[in-house]
């Protein structure tokens, strides 16, 4: 089971491989499923533009891991990947508010020593919170899954442009 979407489970607020890993440990099944999750700095108008991108798939099984990476991977789309699919999950999902922060700061006219300073204390945060449900704390900070896809999507994505609206209609 390769997980792409990110978040949180609006039942229960756990992450979407645990919550999978609880429904498929009860159903029983006489066969085994490996979860694997799909995060990471790819945005989707450089992928359809066939840009260089990367991403990072994260699972239990590393052969899985493997295979899915062979599946996946392309010279223009680099997959690298982890053992670590909670902390991968959650630098999916975390990383959406804190690129809308980021972005609004900026419009907002912070400094760039500012921006600094909230990137790190935005990572200090997410290695607290992770670690807390399980992750490994070099996932945010020594892999692909946390700094790249905070990067890109603070910078690119729908949650950094929102932000930048949001800077923009600050009040003078």
């Amino acid at each position: 089971l390769m997980i792409a979407t990110k978040g949180f489970s609006h039942e229960t607020a756990e992450l979407l491989p645990v919550v999978s890993r609880k429904k498929i440990d009860k159903a029983k099944l006489d066969h085994e499923i490996h979860i694997s999750v799909l995060s990471g700095a790819n945005l989707a108008s450089e992928v359809i533009r066939g840009e260089i991108c990367s991403t990072q798939l994260a699972g239990e099984k590393p052969e899985s891991v493997d295979r899915l990476k062979e599946l996946l991977g392309t010279p223009r789309f680099i997959v690298h990947t982890s053992d670590d699919p909670i902390g991968t999950s959650l630098a999916g999902a975390a990383k959406n508010p804190y690129s809308t922060i980021y972005a609004a700061a900026k419009a907002f006219g912070m400094g760039e020593n500012y921006l600094g300073e909230f990137m790190m204390a935005a990572t200090k945060e997410i290695v607290r919170l992770g670690t807390a449900l399980g992750a490994d704390p070099k996932t945010f900070t020594e892999s692909h899954a946390w700094w790249p896809d905070l990067h890109a999507t603070a910078m690119a994505g729908r949650s950094g442009k929102f932000g930048n609206l949001l800077g923009q209609k600050r009040s003078t």
